[in-house]
């Protein structure tokens, strides 16, 4: 069975900053250019998060939730 291509969206159109995200809300993605402030930040907490359990259960807590859960069909 062939799967059906995902597609994204460009959520947010800063300059030097573009977030995509799939129409089904399940994921995704920052675009920054290398080695700016925004860019260290986001690997900073992404690092941070990896290495802190309290931390990224806060996270989680006041983020807001997917409204589509990812499934196993992808």
């Amino acid at each position: 069975m062939k799967s059906r291509p995902r597609t994204a969206d460009i959520r947010v159109r800063e300059y030097g900053h573009r977030m995509l995200r799939t129409a089904e809300l399940d994921f995704h993605v920052h675009v920054l250019p290398p080695e700016t402030t925004e860019q260290i930040d986001y690997l900073d907490l992404r690092d941070w998060l990896r290495v802190s359990a309290a931390d990224r259960a806060l996270y989680e807590s006041t983020t807001p939730t997917p409204r589509v859960q990812s499934s196993s069909r992808y």
